[in-house]
């Protein structure tokens, strides 16, 4: 499965989501912990349409996600299998937030999100994500911070 957020102007405005058919069965124990079955996934586009269209989507928006070197991994190894060249600016948020929030130190995205104090209308782990990367651009604004990032690193620093 696919799924993204885009956040404009501090809010989620727009979502993402799609299944994959998988190139192959899914076992018992995968179907059993996340409760989607084999004859579910059957009608699903395959991963090289999902990530024509998740790309399409996507534009050239800035890709937030929760820890770089394990998120962003999973969407390399697919765009490489498929042939598709995945040149998106991204930003890895966990070193967003270890720059603003020196208490919370490389943790897992739960954790964050609940040192945060934060809420959303969904358990999903994509909500969570968008709510912690707005919890960050609010607290930015808030310290008259600008922010500028690049492939490897966030550098934050005053006006």
């Amino acid at each position: 499965r696919i799924s993204a957020v885009r956040v404009v102007d501090y809010d989620k405005a727009d979502r993402f989501e799609r299944l994959i058919r998988p190139e192959r069965l899914l076992s018992p124990e995968i179907e059993k912990l996340t409760g989607i079955s084999n004859e579910s996934l059957a009608e699903c586009p395959s991963i090289k349409n999902v990530l024509e269209e998740f790309l399409n989507w996507h534009k050239h928006d800035l890709l937030t996600v929760y820890d770089r070197e394990f998120d962003i991994s999973f969407l390399e190894k697919a765009c490489k299998r498929c042939g598709i060249n995945l040149d998106r600016p991204n930003l890895d948020v966990l070193c967003v937030v270890n720059k603003l929030y020196p208490n919370i130190v490389r943790c897992k995205s739960g954790v964050a999100f609940n040192a945060l104090k934060l809420s959303a209308n969904s358990e999903e782990y994509v909500d969570m994500i968008a709510e912690i990367w707005i919890a960050c651009l609010h607290r930015l604004k808030m310290l008259g911070v600008r922010a500028t990032w690049g492939i490897d690193d966030v550098d934050i620093y005053r006006f």
